[in-house]
């Protein structure tokens, strides 16, 4: 076995199953390589597995959400493409069980509500719970100042 197969295999298993496995300490004298050079071929292999993986899964999301089945369906389509590890094949079979989402009687029916930003229209003097609280004081306490200016 050549040791680019080798550390295709590692970096397959390691990929599919999303912890490092490690090769055994003496697979370089095993395959006859130095340990530098093993190590080396190691690292590029779980490199290009890792990019290979990657453009895998893209191409995947993009078949189930990009697929004329998700068109009325896409809540599910996103589901099924980011939360479940369905092949496109078996998520498009899902979706054509579903029922497309209907839009609701009242779109189109019910007017958007004009709300317009505007300021605070500001307190008149004398009004609020500090002006409630000083009016008290001096009702209370004749002669006794309000407590703020």
């Amino acid at each position: 076995m050549d040791t680019p197969g080798l550390a295709a295999i590692h970096a397959a298993v390691t990929t599919a199953t999303g912890t490092q496995v490690e090769p055994p300490a003496n697979a370089p004298k095993m395959i006859g390589m130095p340990e530098a050079e093993f190590q080396a071929n190691l690292a590029a292999a779980n490199a290009d597995g890792r990019k290979a993986g990657a453009t895998a899964e893209r191409a995947r999301i993009r078949a189930i959400v990009g697929a004329p089945e998700a068109k009325g369906r896409e809540a599910l389509a996103q589901s099924l493409a980011f939360d479940t590890d369905l092949v496109p094949e078996q998520a498009l079979a899902v979706m054509k069980s579903a029922p497309e989402a209907k839009a609701s009687r009242l779109d189109g029916l019910v007017p958007q509500p004009k709300v317009e930003a505007t300021e605070a229209p500001e307190k008149a003097a004398g009004a609020g719970l500090a002006a409630a609280v000083d009016r008290r004081i001096a009702k209370t306490m004749p002669g006794q100042k309000a407590l703020r200016n």
